[in-house]
């Protein structure tokens, strides 16, 4: 699922997208037909006039696609959802999008979005594709994870075979390379969350289901008691002083007399 907007082109002064951070007390009037007070560094579309959009969350009524509409400027980014997840906050402004980015999207999938996106519209409606434009930083390389086929049973208490561990891995998109005991994992682009063993032992466990962790009874042996003279004495005090404001009586706390030092 890869959120993007669409503007109208001929809306957009000297068409001309600016991406930048929101100026103090900037507005905007989003296609919810609101007009909100941008929180200050928020990331936001514009021209060289106003705001198109803020970033992530919802796109702009001055730009947005009408019945008269010709040509269309298709946007698809990589959010940051620290930021997207601060300004929606900020606004008390939820929208699909914004749910979307602030969970992490696929950086590598930007331009491929784009192209299915113009395909659909052009294969619909008709009309030409232009090309595709793309700035900013290039997409982030797959996170890499060394992971120990022991550590499942370490963890969770029960044994699953390399192999059924490697099947399972691989239906989640992951690339794999054995290494004896050993498997050097390539993390799909699209799972930014998964980031280290504990993350594919749990990938590995939701497949298998929770139901199928073995249930023991705890470890009743005792080994020295847990109730002490101290501790009794003080529960039996506890329960004195209960019966005492029972009846009325309120508690005292005195100063505590020490020898004077010499």
């Amino acid at each position: 699922n890869r959120p993007m907007h669409a503007y109208d082109l001929n809306k957009i002064a000297k068409k001309e997208i600016i991406v930048r951070k929101s100026k103090s007390n900037e507005r905007f009037l989003a296609l919810d037909d609101k007009e909100y007070n941008l929180p200050t560094n928020s990331c936001v579309i514009a021209d060289k006039n106003s705001v198109l959009g803020l970033g992530g969350i919802i796109g702009g009524k001055t730009s947005s696609i009408s019945d008269n509409t010709c040509d269309i400027v298709l946007e698809a980014a990589a959010f940051d959802p620290i930021s997207i997840s601060s300004t929606s906050k900020k606004l008390s402004l939820n929208t699909d999008a914004k749910y979307r980015f602030e969970r992490g999207v696929d950086p590598n999938s930007i331009e491929e979005g784009l192209k299915i996106a113009a395909k659909l519209i052009t294969e619909i409606c008709g009309g030409q594709t232009g090309k595709i434009s793309i700035v900013g930083n290039k997409p982030l390389q797959n996170n890499k994870i060394k992971y120990d086929v022991q550590f499942f049973s370490k963890k969770i208490g029960f044994d699953v075979p390399i192999n059924k561990q490697t099947e399972i891995l691989k239906k989640l998109g992951f690339d794999i390379k054995r290494n004896g005991k050993y498997l050097n994992l390539t993390v799909p682009s699209w799972r930014p969350d998964v980031s280290k063993p504990e993350c594919i032992t749990e990938e590995i466990l939701r497949i298998i289901g929770l139901d199928k962790i073995p249930s023991s009874p705890p470890d009743t042996k005792k080994i020295k008691e847990s109730l002490n003279y101290f501790i009794y004495y003080k529960d039996h005090l506890q329960v004195e002083d209960t019966k005492k404001l029972s009846h009325g009586h309120s508690p005292t706390v005195n100063m505590t007399y020490i020898f004077q030092t010499r």
